[in-house]
């Protein structure tokens, strides 16, 4: 840490439009001295970058023509609005060094920053959340479960990208410190180092947000898909996560995981189903990716029927209409069957847990029931379970003896608000899908 008189006497210089000419006009002198004024010039130079190494946390940005300020406190106003004002007048690129402190002024984030990153409701006094039910999140059933999987393999390790707290892997973290890795904010690097620990034999799962993810593409592909290695990708905040923001919707994993080969990719319509699958992933050879919302995870049902894998699953029999859905939408579309009954509208639900590969054999009994499908979904239109299903209806000459109808996020950047406004605003809650179903049935 550099800090001190000097310091802070040097980056007073660099920040004056005056002293910087004054240097400029000195160094000019200096080399027009007949005979010997270039080899002072160099004198003065390395002494100059000598003292600024030692000195300068920024010598770094100075070696590549970046002028370096800093550091600045970046809880003092005046302070930062007098090194933007001199910085202005400075020429060529130039590098603000910023220092503040995360959750200033409240001390139990000041303690615990990493607790604060994003956070509802809580009690100012402790610190502590306050939910409004007794229920846990899908985060804190997959850190749960992590622990207990641990416990019984020990080549499992877990990998996280600067969010222990945020993935709930923190547990996991104090129950087995040399089996988790926390390589910062580098989802690139954390995708090719679990790919390496997979060729030594061990079982690495990737906790990650589904947003975070998308910048290790490459990675994904050529790492870990293409050697068919058995990496878990374990897919945070899946689908819209509300006051996060528009920057971490998660509505595009499905899309562009789905155009990776030798990956797999599942869905778990509850807390239950979680657990099971990550049971699954733990003995699975390929690489696959399983993806959960933000949120409380509800139990839809008790029953945890066997994982075949590539098989869907019926959850409700039904004679007029059929409903896929995946992951948290599954309890919507019970919901949806629930109230199109008192419509007299008998529903068929299938929990398509598997979205990489599609249950062939489920669509190719569909065709013969005659039966329209509506398909909905936490994703983009493009790339998701819908397109997979047409596209399969269409590779077999079967679009033109089934109706199929969508509905899912538009091609958009979901903007910032409560899930479930979000939902309703672009007619995926319950009674907009309701409301589609009869008039299109109508």
């Amino acid at each position: 840490k550099n800090t001190g008189g000097i310091s802070n006497y040097l980056n007073k210089i660099r920040t004056n439009i005056l002293t910087s000419d004054f240097k400029a006009n000195v160094e000019r002198w200096i080399e027009g001295i007949p005979a010997v004024g270039k080899y002072m010039k160099k004198t003065v130079e390395l002494a100059q970058d000598s003292l600024e190494t030692i000195i300068i946390p920024g010598k770094l940005f100075e070696d590549m023509g970046i002028t370096y300020l800093g550091p600045i406190d970046g809880h003092n106003t005046q302070e930062l609005i007098d090194i933007f004002e001199k910085t202005k007048k400075l020429k060529g690129p130039k590098l603000i060094h910023v220092k503040t402190i995360k959750g200033k002024g409240y001390r139990i984030a000041e303690d615990t920053p990493s607790s604060y990153h994003g956070v509802g409701c809580f009690n100012i006094e402790t610190g502590e959340s306050v939910k409004k039910s007794g229920k846990i999140t899908y985060s804190e059933a997959f850190g749960n479960k992590m622990c207990e999987l641990a416990g019984k393999n020990e080549k499992i390790v877990a990998i996280t990208a600067a969010m222990p707290e945020g993935t709930k892997l923190d547990k996991f973290k104090e129950s087995y410190p040399n089996r988790f890795f926390d390589v910062g904010i580098a989802e690139q690097h954390a995708v090719t180092f679990a790919a390496g620990l997979a060729c030594a034999g061990i079982k690495p799962f990737f906790a990650v947000y589904s947003t975070f993810l998308q910048r290790a593409y490459d990675q994904i592909i050529i790492d870990v898909c293409m050697q068919k290695l058995p990496v878990v990708f374990c897919i945070d905040r899946a689908g819209i996560v509300g006051e996060d923001g528009e920057t971490h919707q998660g509505i595009f994993d499905l899309s562009y995981l789905s155009t990776i080969p030798n990956l797999t990719i599942m869905a778990p319509k509850d807390k239950l189903e979680l657990e099971q699958i990550l049971e699954f992933a733990t003995e699975y050879t390929e690489p696959i990716a399983i993806r959960y919302p933000r949120g409380e995870a509800e139990i839809i049902s008790e029953e945890c029927k066997k994982i075949e894998y590539g098989k869907w699953e019926v959850l409700e029999h039904g004679e007029d209409i059929a409903i896929i859905a995946a992951g948290k939408m599954v309890e919507k579309a019970i919901k949806v069957a629930k109230a199109l009954r008192t419509k007299v509208v008998s529903t068929e639900i299938i929990n398509a847990r598997f979205i990489n590969p599609i249950d062939e054999n489920l669509l190719l009994n569909l065709v013969t029931t005659n039966k329209k499908i509506y398909i909905i979904e936490d994703n983009i239109e493009h790339g998701g379970i819908g397109t997979k299903v047409i596209d399969f209806y269409n590779k077999n000459k079967l679009l033109n003896k089934i109706e199929i109808i969508k509905m899912a996020f538009p091609i958009t950047f979901i903007e910032h608000g409560k899930p479930e406004e979000l939902y309703k605003k672009y007619g995926l809650d319950v009674e907009s899908i309701v409301g589609k179903i009869l008039i299109d049935l109508n």
